[in-house]
Formats: C-alpha cells, sequence, structure tokens
C-alpha cells in the first residue's frame, strides 16, 4: 500500500478546499514548546501543518519548498504558523523527537516539529487522514482562521510535492487575506494583516 500511495503522489497532485470541522490538537514541539491549534486560529493566526514520514521520498524532496515558505512567512512570527507534522520513521514506527530533530537538521528545516502524533490509523495523524480524506504524503493543510469559531476556519489542502509549493501555499494564504509576501525584522511584521 506503501508503494502504491508513494508512486501516486510522485506522478501529481491533488489540491482541494474544506470546509469540515477542523480538529484541535495541544501538541509540544521537539524545543518543548507548547502550542494549541484553536488558541493560534482564535488568535488570528493561519496555520499550515506539513504531514510527512521519515520514509517518504517525496517528502524528502518537498523540504525545500517548506522551509523556503517558513523564511518568506516570517518564521512564526507575522501571523502564520507553520508546523512540521512528523509521523513516522524509517522503520514506520511513530515518531518522537529524536527522529524529528535528526530530519529536520539532515534538511535543514526550521519550522517546529511535531513528532509522536499518530500514524493513518491511530491518533493525530488518523484524525486529520480521516476528517480530510488524505490518501498520501506530503500533504499540505494552510488552515486560514476563523477567529470567532475555530472549529469553522476553511483548509486548503494538498496531497503530492509540488515543485512551486511555497507559491501555492502563499497564494492560499492570499485567499484569507494574508499577503503574498512578508517583510519582517525580528518580531516585527510590516505588511497588514500582520502588523
Amino acid at each position: 500500500m506503501r508503494q502504491i500511495v508513494l508512486f501516486l503522489l510522485m506522478a501529481g497532485f491533488l489540491s482541494k478546499t474544506s470546509l469540515a470541522q477542523v480538529p484541535d490538537f495541544t501538541q509540544t514541539d521537539c524545543n518543548g514548546v507548547t502550542y494549541r491549534l484553536y488558541d493560534e486560529l482564535a488568535a488570528g493566526n493561519a496555520v499550515v501543518l506539513k504531514f510527512c514520514a521519515m520514509w517518504c521520498g517525496p517528502c524528502a524532496v518537498s523540504n525545500p519548498e517548506y522551509q523556503k515558505a517558513w523564511e518568506s512567512l516570517g518564521e512564526g512570527n507575522c501571523k502564520v504558523k507553520m508546523f512540521s507534522m512528523m509521523y513516522e520513521d524509517f522503520d514506520f514506527n511513530i515518531t518522537d523527537c529524536d527522529d524529528g530533530i535528526s530530519y529536520a537538521n539532515q534538511y535543514g528545516l526550521t519550522m517546529p516539529t511535531l513528532t509522536n502524533i499518530g500514524n493513518f490509523s491511530t491518533g493525530l495523524t488518523a484524525q486529520y487522514a480521516a476528517k480530510y480524506n488524505i490518501q498520501g504524503i506530503p500533504t499540505t493543510l494552510v488552515i486560514l482562521p476563523n477567529p470567532q469559531d475555530p472549529a469553522n476556519s476553511t483548509v486548503e489542502i494538498i496531497e503530492g510535492a509540488l515543485p512551486n509549493l511555497s507559491e501555492w501555499i502563499q497564494s492560499k494564504l492570499a485567499l484569507g487575506g494574508f499577503a503574498n509576501s512578508i517583510t519582517a525584522v525580528g518580531e516585527l511584521c510590516s505588511n497588514p494583516p500582520f502588523s
């Protein structure tokens, strides 16, 4: 099954929009910082989730695009939060922070990494896979906030490794009123709605 999903993702990608209720989560990243999804959305932050596994070739290929998006969107300081959702290691075991840190270092990823999130059958990964009919990885979710009702935020989804993924992420953020490019200096973001 994993080989079929991997083949399909190497052959193309799938983009869709969902208005289904967003599953909440509270997770601690590999730097010890705890995040709650609904708190981020209630604060008006857009959230980008990248579901991936260490064994996934297309996930590795797409890593430079994720890092490019992370850097161009203010590295978490400009109303856009981005998380690497690392769910399985090379042996198909649920990841821990040792795995997440190793993977991030190998590919030069600096966004927060969340591990121990289950797999397609259990835990947080299974909740998202079922809710949004995710068939393979890498899968990127761009969650456009509904601050008054975070559970009913809009979710833009892409399955597969897209060569211009950074631009796709920014175009989806623009649908929610987030600027295509953000000027960030330290903690200051100069483009609306970030300032």
